[in-house]
């Protein structure tokens, strides 16, 4: 009997312990996974992330936020809604957002990382009804409205007042969604960078908030996200740390068409452009050469060096889709370089290779006379062996 009870004794005891091993790896593993942002972090330098509001069951702002985890510095790349592009399961030209379901924006956000050429690795979804509710739990967001906006009506209402203001829900609602007579998709596009802009700066200035957990919860309630509630907070360091006011801006640039009785934006040189401008992007948020928003922002002056008319003004186009400042495009001195020349002025000389390399310009040398416009970092003359988009060996 002694020895059965000494048996029962150490099994209990080996039991116990069993228990009490596993316990503790349960609460290791619960307490010290890494959370999928983090991961990404780890194993990528550059995170893609979509920014979507819609209203209506449609997009109403998507932009794609490029974040490089080494310089700190990000990119707001706005996509318009009404881009034309193949659709594959009807196999027709159709607008971007007719893929868009409020329910599943998974398949919207994939298609625009396949336009762009890379994979975005996480989404964040509000509707409008959310979005408001959001942006009262982060008690507003801060934005410089430089016109008053008023609805003429017998009340003749100030909808939204000039200056720099705090916008409340329902303010940020009539913020994205008022269009005035006279307004440009640009001003459209530069309102949807603001509200972006805006919206990611206050997330970070209210971190420590969103650690609550029901202050953090009920925030993260109003979002649709393919990151859990672990995960997004942890992203939310990246806003805490961003300097939201040197953001690299772009948008799509191209031509409207008439598709089936529907006015659908067409990209330049097709969704190719777009793609390069992806990689440029990515490129520059990590290159560590880069200080400034003067560094990050060229400003260029092209001149028709051939007999090719509106040769300029078509190749400023296309510096402008990515992101370069035109000062100005005209004629050259004459109309007969046989070779294309990119010129550098203010003794950086990587811009200037930036800028070469984007139509695959060999000759970079610096420009040996002064110029009228003293803001202007580089000058590219067109010659003949420039073929609209690339230079010819």
């Amino acid at each position: 009997m002694r020895k059965e009870n000494s048996f029962d004794s150490s099994f209990l005891f080996l039991l116990l312990l069993a228990v009490v091993f596993t316990a503790l790896v349960i609460f290791m593993v619960v307490n010290i996974r890494v959370d999928e942002f983090t991961e990404a972090m780890k194993n990528q330098n550059t995170i893609v992330s979509a920014f979507v509001v819609s209203e209506e069951g449609k997009p109403l702002v998507t932009e794609i936020f490029f974040y490089d985890n080494v310089t700190g510095r990000g990119a707001l790349y706005n996509i318009p809604e009404n881009m034309g592009t193949l659709i594959q399961n009807v196999n027709k030209m159709d607008r971007l957002d007719s893929l868009f379901d409020e329910g599943d924006p998974l398949p919207y956000v994939e298609k625009i990382g396949a336009l762009l050429g890379i994979e975005i690795d996480f989404y964040f979804h509000w509707d409008m009804e959310d979005l408001v509710k959001a942006v009262d739990t982060v008690e507003g967001i801060r934005l410089f409205i430089p016109n008053p906006v008023w609805q003429v009506s017998e009340s003749d209402l100030n909808l939204l007042p000039s200056g720099s203001v705090v916008l409340d829900g329902d303010k940020t609602r009539t913020f994205l969604s008022y269009k005035l007579p006279g307004d440009t998709e640009n001003d459209l596009i530069t309102r949807k960078h603001d509200f972006t802009k805006a919206f990611m700066g206050r997330l970070g200035d209210m971190y420590e908030n969103l650690e609550d957990e029901r202050y953090g919860d009920l925030f993260y309630s109003y979002l649709d996200s393919n990151l859990d509630r672990q995960a997004f907070q942890s992203y939310l360091q990246v806003f805490e740390s961003l300097d939201t006011d040197r953001l690299v801006l772009q948008k799509v640039l191209g031509k409207n068409r008439i598709v089936d009785g529907n006015e659908l934006l067409f990209p330049y040189y097709d969704e190719k452009l777009m793609r390069e401008m992806t990689r440029q992007i990515v490129d520059t948020l990590s290159n560590m050469e880069v200080y400034s928003d003067e560094d990050i922002v060229i400003s260029v002056e092209i001149r028709n060096g051939t007999d090719i008319a509106g040769l300029a003004s078509r190749t400023a186009q296309l510096y402008k889709s990515y992101g370069y400042k035109i000062n100005a495009y005209k004629n050259a001195d004459r109309d007969d370089y046989e070779n294309t020349l990119v010129l550098e002025r203010k003794g950086n000389p990587g811009a200037a290779k930036r800028v070469a390399s984007l139509i695959r310009c060999d000759r970079v040398h610096q420009l040996q006379q002064d110029i009228a416009d003293d803001t202007v970092d580089v000058v590219i003359i067109l010659g003949k062996d420039f073929d609209g988009r690339y230079v010819k060996k």
